[in-house]
């Protein structure tokens, strides 16, 4: 499992009730459910929360996020699978930009957008 050694600096952080178990570190829909392959997120999980729990999610700011795959910074990035970080493709909502370079299984900071 990989460490998040980032820092992060969220400017707002709202409540929402998670619509399932959210780990760490992802991307959220506005379902409050892990957020979809290429569609626009909510924001990302600060922590993990339990299905059904009041979750705090980085809604403005920049955010620590795991990535789906290898991710150069200034890249633009959108949702993966589990609402891990990937490169824009044609078609995908933009969620952020990378500050950094981070191999798959690695994190980001992402300013989101």
């Amino acid at each position: 499992m990989a460490i998040n050694n980032k820092s992060y600096n969220p400017v707002c952080i709202i409540g929402i009730i998670a619509a399932e178990d959210l780990p760490a570190n992802r991307f959220v829909g506005f379902d409050g459910g892990l957020c979809s392959d290429g569609d626009k997120s909510l924001g990302v999980s600060e922590v993990r929360f339990d299905e059904n729990e009041n979750s705090a999610i980085i809604v403005l700011g920049i955010a620590a996020v795991e990535t789906e795959e290898e991710i150069t910074a200034g890249s633009m990035v959108t949702s993966g699978i589990d609402g891990k970080a990937k490169t824009v493709s044609e078609g995908d909502a933009l969620n952020g930009y990378s500050l950094d370079n981070a191999p798959t299984g690695g994190f980001i900071r992402v300013k989101l957008v």
